[in-house]
């Protein structure tokens, strides 16, 4: 009898900004967000506030199994905080440059406490923005440094947690490493500086909330009536999956 186990095995990285990001890079910028070096800036201190913003990877990646690793930096930031998103354009909004509530590479959501993703105050336009086919996890400063997740263009308030161990308005770049194993999405924060850490698992379905085996992957940011500028610094995204691998019969000889 030939013993086997399961092993999970990552593919390249299908994004691949290790070192940071350039123009025309393949990445979407959306309302306030810019190239800054080799950064994208998602809001800055030099505006009256309000700012809403979104970078998405240009085309859909799939979302079964992944691990992704991005590095944000929060500096002179009182206000308000980023979100992960993964989504898909709404089925009902079939058309891709909407912004408001079809998801997609266009895809932009309130501001203030709406982070980019969602929300009916503020905004862009005034308007009752959110992504219906989503997932977010948020990275809030002006909660108490606090993350959570949430779905379907949902306020992302409540129900979240404190982060210990990590300030994200601390001025140092936080590494934030996601793994998926299609029914648990877990999470370290790195503070770069302090190597201080917190963790956290969600469970959650992902392709049927998004609606796809496939879907958009970035990241939103806002500001209410105080400033941040808000970055991101680099970002991989790798697929996983599972395989069977025979082991080694345990009377091999090696001679």
């Amino acid at each position: 009898m030939v013993a086997s186990a399961n092993y999970q095995i990552s593919t390249p990285n299908i994004i691949n900004f290790p070192s940071g990001f350039a123009a025309n890079d393949g990445v979407i910028l959306n309302g306030r967000a810019i190239h800054s070096g080799s950064s994208i800036q998602m809001t800055d201190t030099n505006s009256v506030g309000l700012e809403t913003a979104a970078a998405w990877y240009a085309v859909p990646v799939n979302v079964q199994t992944f691990s992704t690793n991005f590095t944000l930096q929060f500096t002179s930031a009182t206000a308000n905080g980023m979100t992960f998103c993964i989504q898909n354009q709404n089925p009902t909004s079939t058309d891709a440059s909407s912004k408001w509530v079809s998801g997609g590479p266009t895809a932009l959501g309130n501001g203030q406490g709406g982070l980019g993703y969602s929300g009916s105050t503020g905004g862009v336009g005034g308007q009752v923005a959110g992504l219906l086919n989503s997932v977010a996890v948020k990275f809030d400063i002006s909660s108490g440094n606090t993350t959570g997740i949430f779905v379907n263009g949902a306020n992302p308030t409540t129900p979240q947690t404190t982060i210990t161990g990590v300030t994200l308005n601390s001025g140092h770049p936080i590494n934030v490493a996601m793994t998926y194993n299609g029914t648990t999405l877990s999470m370290t924060l790195t503070d770069t500086v302090t190597k201080g850490t917190f963790s956290k698992s969600f469970t959650i379905d992902i392709p049927s909330t998004v609606g796809g085996s496939t879907a958009y992957v970035g990241f939103t940011a806002s500001t209410g009536f105080t400033f941040a500028n808000q970055f991101v610094n680099a970002w991989t995204y790798a697929t996983t999956s599972s395989v069977q691998i025979p082991a080694a019969p345990s009377n091999l000889r090696v001679q």
